[in-house]
């Protein structure tokens, strides 16, 4: 039978008060201390799509604002991306790269650099979550965990528009995205 040490429940007592000041410091989608606590997010869905490569369906995407409406700035929002095949870490980073020379986004090398820093390999039924806070840094989460962030608006409004720019390589996915009908 265990006895029951007075020093260790306090000690589990401070441990649990350290671990929920994060929780208690949430307002607006960010911590005082660090990124935003994906459990305490309250988006509404505007929209949802279906990416494809010819026939072959690649992964669904779901953007995600406070409001349920997108009014065409990066942030206080989520983009999800729930993959159906497998892709390589360098497979998302060249299409990334590729899609951003495609529309001419003047990014930053740099980006790239970081995100081969952050993104894992990819297998079906994975997911990567960009979640944008309300100053436009953009926080990447796989499979709901927290994996990295690149805190600068420049860069979160470039990969956004990714899908959610008119010149998007999907238009017809971006209307789905985006809620719009037209």
């Amino acid at each position: 039978m265990r006895k029951h040490n007075k020093s260790g429940g306090l000690t589990g007592l401070v441990l649990m008060l350290l671990l929920s000041l994060p929780v208690m410091a949430y307002q607006n989608g960010v911590t005082e201390s660090g990124p935003p606590l994906i459990a305490d997010i309250q988006y509404e869905l505007v929209g949802q799509t279906d990416i494809h490569w010819l026939w072959v369906k690649l992964y669904k995407a779901e953007l995600r604002t406070a409001s349920g409406q997108y009014h065409g700035q990066a942030r206080s929002l989520s983009l999800e991306l729930t993959y159906e095949r497998a892709f390589s870490r360098e497979q998302l980073i060249t299409a990334t790269l590729k899609e951003w020379q495609r529309q001419n986004t003047d990014y930053n090398p740099r980006w790239l650099d970081e995100l081969q820093h952050i993104w894992p390999d990819i297998k079906p039924k994975d997911s990567l979550l960009l979640l944008v806070d309300d100053q436009g840094h953009g926080h990447f989460y796989y499979n709901k965990t927290l994996i990295g962030a690149l805190k600068e608006a420049v860069f979160t409004q470039a990969f956004i528009n990714i899908w959610l720019s008119e010149n998007t390589f999907h238009p017809a996915s971006r209307q789905q995205l985006i809620g719009s009908e037209s």
